[in-house]
């Protein structure tokens, strides 16, 4: 891009070209009163900082400003005012052009550090517009579902005792951010009070309301629902004539039978969405669901949900860390609709860790870049730096806590590292609690050993 008049010259430092960056170099890295160019270099995340200006030393005097990658270590600060850090991936750059001129960027630090608010910002704007404008299968009670991500919806699955319980929970879950309701069918619960349910439900929500039962009870139950779960191709075959009007999830673990069910719902105009049925970790191994679902993803363009619990449930793993993963996983196989419960206590929050993940997946994919850095996070239990102004600092297992003004050493690796307090006097309640949250955190993992709990 060659702008008019005395425009600033600008070096944008890669470490590999591609027709994707060269493309982007000129169709977005458009800021008024800045030329850009573009240099490849191919080793330079092994270059030292005095070899890397060296490198670039002879053309330094060409340009301005030199951007380099975010992710490059050191602060360049001391070397040349020129030389300053872009984003980590290249790809949204332009976007914190938007509020920074490329001069202003940091010499230390990658922008998505350097400026926190811009990134929040930016993350939003993206969030925004993936769960606004995207290409969509149909609509169910105003929700567009999509055909592929982003966005990623998040479906919150009930499992009533009652229906006091069952609205408890459905309002909770629209509270962590359930875009649809499904409830799962309780043989103890009669008709009537299912139906109950399911009018108060259609009555406290906008939201689209699901029903997982037998075919028999959904028949029953179908003026009061707006997704059916779940059929097989063979039963959607013999009931297309009265489920035309809902949405109908499809349960596949054989995909070799796909084309079959995509031929009936085009014959048929049903509205579907496919779920590859999830297996759980290791055995017999959830990796196979997902590779299902890339497959579908790939040959047709139908909506595919995901279920999580089979996943969540049957490991012994944080769930925050699950749902994340599997969240992200989803994203990259083309699942766009992710249907969660929290039926034990360590699923507890699933809903609202899902919908964290599946907005930061649908961001990332907005942005072209890794779900790290975009102004939302899951880390519910570790940090990600020590504490600013040297509050919290560590080395493995040994973590320093600043106290009074005196640096407090724990280490983690004690059976009860809490016995801390008994060595810092004068604390308030809110100050031992503030202190004993910290020290949990940052000794993680090996506080989940500790005796004292």
């Amino acid at each position: 891009m060659i702008m008019k008049g005395k425009a600033k010259r600008v070096l944008l430092i890669t470490s590999k070209k591609s027709e994707r960056l060269e493309g982007y170099l000129f169709s977005k890295l458009r800021v008024r009163g800045y030329s850009f160019d573009l240099l490849e270099m191919r080793d330079i995340y092994y270059l030292s900082q005095r070899d890397l200006m060296d490198r670039i030393k002879p053309i330094i005097n060409s340009y301005d400003i030199v951007i380099l990658p975010g992710n490059i270590a050191g602060d360049f600060s001391k070397f040349s005012k020129k030389v300053v850090k872009g984003t980590e991936v290249p790809f949204y750059l332009h976007e914190y052009l938007r509020y920074k001129k490329p001069e202003e960027l940091s010499q230390g630090l990658p922008a998505e550090k350097a400026f926190p608010d811009i990134t929040r910002l930016i993350a939003s704007k993206a969030l925004k517009e993936a769960s606004s404008n995207y290409k969509y299968a149909y609509k169910v009670r105003g929700l567009k579902i999509p055909y592929k991500p982003p966005p990623l919806l998040v479906f919150s699955e009930i499992f009533p005792r009652d229906g006091l319980d069952m609205l408890d929970k459905a309002r909770y879950f629209l509270r962590s951010g359930a875009d649809a309701l499904v409830v799962s069918y309780n043989p103890n619960l009669n008709s009537s009070e299912l139906r109950d349910i399911l009018k108060r439900l259609r009555q406290e929500t906008k939201k689209p309301i699901g029903l997982d039962a037998p075919i028999h009870v959904m028949k029953e139950l179908y003026d009061y629902v707006d997704i059916l779960l779940s059929f097989d191709t063979l039963s959607v075959k013999q009931n297309a004539k009265w489920i035309k009007d809902k949405v109908s999830v499809v349960l596949f673990d054989d995909i070799s039978k796909i084309d079959e069910l995509v031929k009936v719902a085009r014959t048929d105009r049903l509205k579907i969405i496919v779920d590859p049925v999830a297996y759980p970790p290791i055995y017999p191994g959830a990796l196979e669901t997902f590779l299902r679902a890339k497959k579908i993803a790939r040959r047709y363009k139908v909506p595919i949900m995901l279920g999580l619990l089979n996943i969540t449930e049957l490991a012994d793993v944080d769930s925050s860390g699950l749902n994340g993963f599997a969240a992200f996983l989803a994203a990259e196989a083309g699942i766009s609709i992710i249907l969660i419960g929290e039926e034990s206590v360590k699923s507890r929050g699933s809903v609202y860790e899902t919908r964290i993940a599946s907005d930061m997946s649908s961001v990332s994919l907005k942005l072209g870049k890794p779900p790290k850095d975009i102004g939302l996070d899951l880390l519910a239990v570790k940090e990600k730096n020590w504490a600013h102004d040297n509050i919290v600092r560590g080395n493995g297992e040994v973590v320093w806590i600043k106290v009074n003004g005196e640096d407090i050493e724990v280490n983690c690796r004690q059976e009860c590292p809490l016995d801390v307090f008994e060595r810092i006097e004068g604390l308030s309640t809110k100050e031992v609690f503030s202190i004993s949250i910290m020290i949990y955190r940052y000794c993680s993992p090996w506080s989940k050993d500790w005796k004292c709990l």
